[in-house]
């Protein structure tokens, strides 16, 4: 009997282990795209991100593009001159540097809170996002990186973090990675 609670204490640690996981967001410059170039954009077009084949079309994928806008206006107030929704910002900027940030949402699981409220591991959430950095109007690629986010933690933490908070996170740090790359200065 002993062996066997031994056994259930290792396997609960290893749960908790891996109960959730980030892989910050790491974006680098493109091949032949010096960092200073970036700071020249004066105008920011957030465009709506694109749901991979493991993410099925979801508000949250659609919002996620209102968020990153949200996020870059509220924590960075002035890196821009505008930062916009997806649309013809070109046509109203001509005269302007405009850069564009979107992607592809590859997985959006979102679990279960009630599931991993009652065991570890069970109702996960999982969300993993491809971004890209370009030239708004040559479409040259600036910079690309990915974020990934799983979560399995069980009991009360597991039922109160769930899937809109992960998405909120990733729109967060999208918003960081932009400030670093325009400014040269770490978040």
């Amino acid at each position: 009997m002993k062996h066997v609670a031994c056994l259930l204490v290792v396997v609960l640690c290893g749960f908790l282990a891996v109960g959730c996981s980030h892989v910050p967001l790491s974006m680098e410059c493109a091949s032949g795209i010096d960092q200073s170039r970036l700071a020249r954009y004066q105008i920011l077009v957030v465009d709506e991100f694109q749901a991979g084949e493991k993410a099925k079309d979801d508000d949250l994928i659609r919002g996620l593009d209102e968020k990153v806008v949200f996020y870059v206006k509220q924590n960075y107030p002035g890196l821009f001159e505008d930062v916009v929704e997806s649309g013809s910002a070109a046509a109203e900027y001509p005269d302007k540097d405009v850069m564009k940030v979107g992607g592809v949402v590859k997985t959006l699981a979102k679990g279960s809170r009630f599931a991993r409220a009652v065991c570890i591991g069970l109702g996960s959430s999982k969300l993993e996002v491809d971004i890209a950095l370009q030239d708004y109007k040559t479409g040259e690629k600036l910079a690309s990186g990915k974020v990934k986010r799983y979560y399995a933690l069980g009991g009360a933490a597991g039922a109160s973090y769930g899937i809109e908070d992960m998405v909120k996170g990733t729109a967060i740090e999208v918003a960081d990675k932009i400030y670093e790359l325009k400014t040269g200065q770490k978040k």
